[in-house]
């Protein structure tokens, strides 16, 4: 087997444990989960807002500043049109 198949075969088992472990914690304390159900989807929604913005921030500042004014020319025509 190779390694990289260990590893991911790994971090997949211990994902499914903890992820049942968050299932057992919201069936035992459901009222609590029901009161806290909103910060749970803030969290969720920002997670998966940042995470892809910060794998293309690298990239991004790679670019050349056209780009930067080419995204505030398209921003610009959309707000005045």
């Amino acid at each position: 087997m190779s390694d990289t198949f260990v590893w991911v075969a790994v971090f997949a088992i211990l994902s499914a444990v903890i992820n049942a472990a968050g299932i057992f914690a919201i069936i035992k304390y459901k009222k609590w989960a029901e009161k806290i159900k909103t910060y749970f989807i803030c969290f969720a929604a920002g997670v998966l807002i940042s995470t892809p913005l910060m794998l293309a921030l690298p990239q991004a500042l790679q670019k050349p500043l056209c780009g930067i004014y080419g995204g505030w020319r398209i921003y610009i025509h959309g707000v005045f049109q």
